[in-house]
């Protein structure tokens, strides 16, 4: 073989070999805030839409759905002596009775007290029914204790409230031994009802409705891979746009039609 032919055959393995320059497609996903708002801005009719209609149903299921309930609410003031001078006894209730205020809290809500409270009045409901409708408060730094019942009825509400404000009373005396649970406030009679508040349940659906739809259209849009512009081109396929052949709309509403009339 001569010189010139080993040389041909050397330059033909090289190009053979040589492997075109192909830019690698780069897998980081690139989020453009300015196209999410457009993308929200575009859609926010839907996203109006279906807040409205999250807010409506939870409207109506809270005005037709819900029963109406009344809150009754009675305060009592837990009084420790230890014995002492008045001075002594006033430092005592400060240090010691304020520590000891949320154990006072767990025996108004005891299974003793509540199932007293049922046997006295004679209530249809049981224990667990009547725990979830007691709630019992603390202002921060006192020993007063506030007794709040919810119920259908605002004289039931009374009544119980009352109740357990009496056999609570006696049984804190008896377990924790101390000198007196005093009344600042009885039961109240509710007039107006405590809830359900359907405006303020309103925009909590609706609030729900638009976090829910503004997560939908997020997702779709970063799931959504396909090419809509030029830019979009050079950007994911690292590709140049040598020429750009515009939509005619009227053409296409034309053979629109002409498909129309050949189908008749």
């Amino acid at each position: 073989m001569s010189k010139q032919e080993t040389d041909a055959a050397a330059t033909n393995s090289g190009r053979v070999n040589e492997q075109p320059n192909i830019p690698k497609k780069s897998s980081a996903i690139e989020i453009d805030l300015f196209d999410i708002l457009a993308m929200l801005l575009h859609n926010l009719w839907l996203i109006i839409l279906v807040t409205a209609l999250f807010a409506g149903a939870g409207y109506c299921y809270s005005r037709f759905m819900v029963s109406d309930y009344y809150q009754s609410t009675c305060r009592v003031y837990i009084l420790d002596r230890s014995g002492g001078s008045d001075d002594t006894t006033t430092y005592n209730d400060l240090q010691v009775g304020t520590q000891l205020t949320k154990d006072y809290s767990v025996l108004i809500k005891s299974r003793s007290v509540l199932e007293a409270v049922i046997d006295n009045l004679g209530l249809s409901r049981s224990y667990s029914s009547l725990y979830n409708s007691v709630s019992v408060s603390n202002a921060a730094g006192t020993r007063i204790i506030a007794i709040t019942v919810t119920d259908n009825s605002p004289t039931e509400a009374q009544k119980i409230c009352d109740e357990i404000r009496i056999v609570a009373s006696e049984k804190i005396k008896e377990v924790m031994a101390i000198d007196a649970a005093n009344v600042i406030d009885e039961a109240n009679l509710p007039v107006t009802k405590s809830g359900p508040l359907n405006t303020k349940n309103a925009v909590k659906f609706g609030a729900v409705g638009c976090a829910l739809i503004i997560l939908v259209l997020l997702i779709r849009y970063l799931l959504d891979d396909t090419i809509k512009t030029a830019e979009d081109v050079g950007r994911y396929l690292q590709l140049s746009v040598l020429t750009q052949i515009p939509r005619d709309e009227g053409l296409a509403r034309m053979q629109a039609n002409d498909r129309k009339k050949k189908r008749r």
